[in-house]
């Protein structure tokens, strides 16, 4: 959707999103920071272009179902090897 991406660093978002590459991730419990990072975006249109960009092409190269799909056969294959 190519929309910018502000988290915290809760649960898989962490793994999810790279920061300053694909996003940007604050703490949690920390409003100041959240608010920090979105007014970074809304003055910084390189850096937002730039990590909307980069989240775009790591969803459409990462993130499709047939990759998700490859990594968990790959998964299991490896489990029954064991």
């Amino acid at each position: 959707m190519k929309k910018n991406v502000v988290a915290t660093t809760i649960g898989g978002l962490k793994e999810m999103i790279d920061h300053n590459h694909t996003g940007l991730l604050c703490q949690p419990d920390n409003p100041a920071a959240l608010a920090e990072a979105v007014e970074i975006l809304m003055n910084n249109k390189e850096l937002a272009k730039a990590l909307r960009d980069n989240a775009y092409l790591h969803a459409v190269n990462s993130m499709t179902f047939e990759h998700m799909m490859e990594g968990m056969l790959d998964t299991y294959q490896q489990a029954m090897k064991a």
